[in-house]
């Protein structure tokens, strides 16, 4: 289990995602702060859907399962029993991480203590679990292929044409489709600047 490094955004959000993804608490702030459209030191209150929206970047997987229990300590009671995994927990106005090992310990992490504890050490084994998802890091994305994609606007009274690259990885879920604006130009212009663009690349 990872611990939350220290930064300018101390809240809970940006620190279950450091603590799980590995990444700054800062860096994590910055990814909800661009889905909520907040500087990363005013990120804080995050609703669920947002934080796994900026888990998702992180390439954080998740999957939400039901509480088997009300309590923290319930709850901890019975994910012991399911293996080795990391989690993230809602609890009233909070949300906290927790990892279970492989030797069935059970260790803590968020914003207040900063680095991982054991859990039975924690104040917090009273409190009710709201929700809980069960989370896991994909491995860095590797590139397969670049594709340039030149689309031509129809109907347009000058020759253009919007430019695409498109990134394929080899997961699928990693791969996208960036936009590099639209360019105008004829047919034969294209092919004088694709031409070009090849010589400049050898």
């Amino acid at each position: 289990m990872n611990k939350v490094t220290t930064g300018d955004n101390n809240y809970c959000g940006p620190a279950v995602l450091s603590v799980v993804s590995g990444r700054s608490v800062d860096y994590c702030a910055r990814i909800i702060g661009e889905i909520i459209g907040k500087a990363p030191d005013k990120v804080k209150g995050v609703y669920p859907a947002d934080l796994f929206k900026a888990a998702a970047r992180l390439r954080i997987r998740h999957e939400k399962i039901e509480p088997p229990a009300s309590s923290l300590f319930a709850v901890a009671s019975n994910l012991v029993h399911r293996g080795e995994a990391t989690y993230i927990l809602e609890i009233p106005k909070h949300y906290i991480a927790i990892e279970v090992t492989a030797a069935r310990e059970i260790f803590l992490c968020d914003n207040h203590t900063k680095e991982p504890i054991n859990l039975a050490g924690s104040a917090r084994l009273s409190q009710k679990v709201e929700q809980i998802w069960k989370c896991s890091v994909k491995p860095a994305a590797v590139l397969i292929r670049d594709t340039v994609e030149v689309v031509e606007v129809k109907n347009s009274a000058d020759s253009a044409y919007y430019i695409n690259i498109i990134k394929e990885y080899e997961d699928p879920e990693d791969n996208f489709k960036c936009s590099k604006g639209l360019f105008r130009a004829d047919r034969n212009e294209l092919k004088i600047i694709a031409a070009k663009l090849t010589e400049m690349s050898k």
